[in-house]
């Protein structure tokens, strides 16, 4: 018998879909939902091969919204959009769907709990 799901959300990673910690996010995810962990296999060796490719993310995002019928999209890491700039607005603009990226949820998550400094770590 198929499960009915609320909604059907597309968790979108500009590398490959299989990532080993992507199954530790399963804990989290409500069980009215259903989430598909897809990857645009849009780089090798170095994330940095995705700059400027954003109108080919645009474009394959469009085409796995519409084939998976997904009710919503995140989009994962930083990278992403920061070597693509205007990224989100573009998918928002094409897509019938709500979408969201990494920056923009960790901003909205932010200013949720009225953070107003905010240390940054990372690694290159």
């Amino acid at each position: 018998m198929a499960e009915n799901f609320k909604a059907k959300i597309a968790f979108v990673s500009s590398g490959p879909s299989s990532r080993p910690h992507y199954g530790s996010l399963t804990p989290l995810i409500p069980k009215d939902v259903s989430v598909d962990f897809k990857g645009l296999e849009l780089y090798g060796d170095r994330l940095y091969e995705i700059e400027g490719k954003k109108d080919l993310i645009v474009r394959k995002i469009g085409e796995l919204v519409k084939e998976y019928n997904w009710d919503g999209v995140m989009v994962t890491a930083a990278p992403p959009e920061v070597l693509n700039p205007g990224l989100l607005d573009e998918l928002r603009a094409s897509l019938s769907v709500p979408v969201t990226t990494a920056l923009n949820a960790c901003v909205a998550a932010l200013r949720a709990f009225s953070v107003t400094r905010v240390l940054l770590l990372t690694r290159t």
